[in-house]
C-alpha cells in the first residue's frame, strides 16, 4: 500500500496549512505535506500563496510582511495565525513525517535549519530546481522534484538534480512512469488525490505515496493519534 500524505494537512477536509489541520491529519497520515515561504523578518512560515489575500484576513505579499503581523492574521476563519514551520514540527508526533515544499529558493536556508532540529522523517520538494539544488548543498535530506504535466523528461530531470523522489501530477501517473522512475532509483509520490476512486486507480500504477486532500482514500498511515 502506498503511504498516505496529507496535502496541506488534508486541505479538502480541514483549513489548509494550519495547526488545526496538521493535528487532525496526524491521526490518519504517514506524512503531512506543507508549503514554506520566508517572510520579511526571515522566518520560515507555512503558507501556500505568495499573497495573504486568499487564506487570511490580511492583504499583501508574505515576503513583505513581518512575522509579527502574520502571527496576528486570521487564517481561514480559524482564529489562528500563519504558523511557523517550527510550530508544525512541535505539534506533530515524531512518527509522522513532513514533506516540506519550498515555494521559493529564498525559503530554503531557513526551512532546512528548522527541519534539522527535529527527528521527523523529512522530504524536501519543490517545483523550483534552484531550491532543490540549494537544498542538496545545505543538508542531507532527500529531495523530490514536483512538476507539471507539460514536463517531457521528468525522470531524467530528477536524476540530474540528484533527487530521491519524483512527485508527478496524477494526470500523468501510470505504470510506465513509475517503472522508469524506479529503474532510475527514484521513489514516487503522486499528487493531488481528491477521492477514493482516484486513489484506487492510481494505486494500480504502484506509487510509493499518495498526496491526498482527504484522509479517506486508503493508503498506509501511522495509526497514531494527534
Amino acid at each position: 500500500m502506498p503511504r498516505l500524505i496529507a496535502h496541506r494537512g488534508f486541505a479538502g477536509r480541514y483549513p489548509e496549512n494550519t495547526l488545526t489541520a496538521f493535528r487532525a491529519a496526524a491521526a490518519d497520515a504517514a506524512m503531512v505535506e506543507l508549503d514554506v515561504r520566508r517572510c520579511l523578518t526571515g522566518e520560515a512560515v507555512v503558507i501556500h500563496d505568495a499573497r495573504l489575500d486568499r487564506v487570511t484576513d490580511r492583504t499583501g505579499r508574505v515576503d513583505a510582511t513581518p512575522y509579527e503581523a502574520l502571527a496576528d492574521a486570521d487564517v481561514l476563519g480559524t482564529g489562528e495565525g500563519v504558523p511557523l514551520l517550527s510550530d508544525v514540527f512541535e505539534i506533530l508526533p515524531s512518527e509522522v513525517g513532513v514533506n516540506v515544499e519550498l515555494k521559493t529558493p529564498r525559503a530554503t536556508e531557513a526551512a532546512l535549519d528548522v527541519a534539522a532540529a527535529y527527528d521527523h522523517e523529512v522530504i524536501v520538494s519543490s517545483f523550483d530546481p534552484n531550491a532543490l539544488r540549494q537544498a542538496r548543498t545545505q543538508a542531507d535530506f532527500p529531495t523530490g522534484l514536483l512538476y507539471s504535466e507539460e514536463v517531457t523528461s521528468p525522470v531524467e530531470w530528477a536524476t540530474e538534480l540528484d533527487c530521491s523522489y519524483l512527485h508527478p501530477p496524477k494526470t500523468v501517473t501510470n505504470r510506465s512512469l513509475v517503472r522508469r522512475a524506479r529503474d532510475a532509483g527514484l521513489r514516487v509520490n503522486v499528487w493531488t488525490v481528491e477521492n477514493a476512486a482516484e486513489a484506487a486507480l492510481l494505486r494500480t500504477a504502484g506509487p510509493d505515496g499518495l498526496i491526498a486532500d482527504v484522509p479517506d482514500v486508503g493508503g498506509e498511515a501511522t495509526g497514531c493519534s494527534p
